[in-house]
């Protein structure tokens, strides 16, 4: 799918304002200097400018495929909407999804409220909106923990240069809600440090209602969540009690009330499971079987599965991929370059004492260490090998945190020549731009270099639906993906009655029919795989760029 002239007049405006903006920001960084907690005139005006950087990632997005795209959990969760729209109830017998039912209720009200179909709402209008949820929530929470809007505008923008956070904010999975919601979490959590009873019970009720609505959109990402703010405050808890000097970073009332409140989260969870979405409980089952996978892993040191295999397989080359990755490891690495210089000052009493100002730290650490048995996990075959993907975004959250703060401080600092600074200015403004076009590229696995393509054309959702209706308990292959299983679900699955199966990868011994389009013999090309011998076979469907033939009786070797 070649991109049309207007559609690089496009990227090039995307890349030419994401330029400019991060050259503003970095130079108003530099002009001002750090003024912590004072006004900015300018604040909503940053907002501004970062929100309209962000409704142009989600133009990119959908004018790039034109709504005609879906993936696996796109598919899976359009179901769910299409089932509680069906049936009116938040637990549908038709299809209910397992960990929750906050996005799909969501996602009804906006389809009341405009009119549109599932299929546009997810494909087409969602991007705008979860764009726009993330770069509202992001700023907010990062305005809060910086004290700056100038900061917090910088940190938004960092945001949206991880693929990863923008690929799951794009997509018409949960986590273009859920990962907004923990910035909400976070932001009244901050808040709540150093106010009086009566505003400390307000933020906390808000808090604990924040944490249930994500535990209702998705109760296992929900856990996730609490589970780093645990491993973080039970770090802040051996900070404190083994400290040796006498003033210890972290305030001991304030550790014990955050190890408060993350357990009480945790009896939030098991209400939810228990007693209100029964569904839910089978995360519990699902987390024994994560531990059973990982204490075989570690036990007989035997991997499971190759969770980085798809970097090979699912781009070009390896080149192409570390290409479109580099912002992503240079936060890894600058990060946690950063966390370390910021423990080595805790530990020699030159930070400044409270919570408030370690939390990111710890909140940090939380995060580091769920991503390192994240990767175990992976290895051990859990939950598609694709875990570390799924909680990286909670990660640069931290991290991105870690990283503002030192930006901010380094270039307020008078004691950084002026060369260096305009050395910063200007690798940082040509850095944005092609952060920007990385991001987008990767968000949105662009076919000219990804092998792993989300988007179809008419004719194969053509092709998808007459199959629907023309056959019978078929066994049909349909190429070396799930590509046609997803437009299958997205749009028939729910209203079929025929049974048919559709298969990808490995051709089943017992298929009869083939789906074959011009789009998957361009991509079988590319992969180097053999196509099948169709010209063979009967056809029994043509529509000029889509074909499904029958596999003859005496070509599997029956008399």
């Amino acid at each position: 799918m070649t991109p049309s002239p207007a559609f690089f007049l496009f990227s090039t405006s995307l890349l030419c304002v994401a330029a400019c903006l991060m050259f503003l920001l970095l130079r108003a960084l530099m002009a001002r200097g750090e003024q912590t907690g004072q006004p900015d005139p300018a604040g909503k005006g940053w907002f501004f400018l970062v929100l309209a950087l962000g409704l142009l990632f989600a133009g990119y997005f959908v004018y790039r495929y034109s709504g005609l795209w879906t993936e696996n959990d796109t598919a899976t969760i359009t179901m769910a909407i299409v089932a509680m729209l069906k049936q009116g109830k938040l637990l549908p017998t038709l299809f209910a999804y397992q960990h929750g039912f906050g996005y799909q209720s969501v996602s009804l009200s906006l389809i009341y409220f405009t009119g549109f179909s599932t299929q546009i709402l997810q494909t087409m209008l969602y991007p705008f909106v979860a764009i726009a949820g993330l770069i509202l929530t992001s700023f907010v929470f990062f305005r809060e923990v910086l004290r700056d809007p100038r900061a917090a505008a910088l940190a938004s923008v960092l945001l949206i240069f991880q693929p990863e956070v923008l690929f799951v904010t794009l997509r018409g999975s949960h986590e273009k809600i859920t990962w907004p919601l923990m910035m909400v979490a976070l932001t009244f959590l901050y808040r709540s440090f150093g106010q009086p009873l009566r505003r400390l019970a307000v933020y906390g009720i808000l808090f604990y209602f924040v944490v249930f609505a994500i535990d209702s959109t998705n109760v296992f990402f929900g856990s996730v969540f609490l589970m780093a703010l645990v491993m973080g405050m039970t770090l802040g808890f051996f900070l404190f009690r083994f400290w040796r000097n006498n003033r210890p970073p972290l305030p001991r009332a304030d550790v014990q009330r955050l190890m408060y409140i993350s357990l009480s989260g945790g009896i939030l969870i098991f209400i939810f499971m228990a007693y209100i979405y029964p569904p839910a409980f089978a995360n519990l089952l699902m987390l024994r079987g994560i531990l059973d996978q990982l204490s075989a892993l570690l036990l007989s040191f035997e991997i499971k599965a190759s969770p980085y295999g798809y970097i090979s397989i699912g781009w070009i080359n390896s080149q192409v991929y570390l290409a479109l990755t580099v912002f992503t490891w240079l936060v890894i690495g600058c990060s946690f370059l950063v966390w370390l210089r910021h423990g080595w000052k805790m530990i020699h009493g030159e930070t400044a004492p409270g919570l408030v100002e370690n939390l990111d730290w710890l909140l940090y650490t939380g995060f580091a260490i769920q991503i390192g048995i994240s990767i175990l996990v992976d290895f051990s075959g859990a939950l598609a090998a694709n875990m570390q993907l799924r909680l990286f975004p909670s990660f640069t959250v931290a991290a991105i945190v870690l990283l503002v703060r030192f930006i901010r401080k380094a270039l307020s600092s008078t004691s950084m020549p002026v060369v260096q600074k305009r050395l910063v200015l200007g690798f940082g403004t040509v850095l944005s731009a092609w952060f920007t076009l990385a991001s987008v590229l990767k968000a949105t696995s662009e076919p000219l270099l990804s092998n792993k393509w989300i988007f179809y054309l008419p004719p194969e959702k053509a092709v998808v639906a007459w199959v629907d209706s023309h056959l019978t308990d078929a066994d049909l292959w349909t190429g070396v993906d799930e590509r046609f299983a997803t437009i299958n679900n997205s749009y028939f699955l729910l209203d079929s009655t025929n049974k048919n199966h559709i298969r990808f990868g490995k051709v089943n011994p017992g298929t009869r029919f083939v789906l074959t389009t011009e789009l998957e013999r361009l991509r079988l090309n590319r992969l180097g795989i053999q196509i099948l011998p169709v010209e063979y076979w009967d056809q029994i469907y043509d529509n000029g760029q889509a074909q499904v033939d029958r596999i003859p009786l005496y070509f599997l070797g029956a008399p």
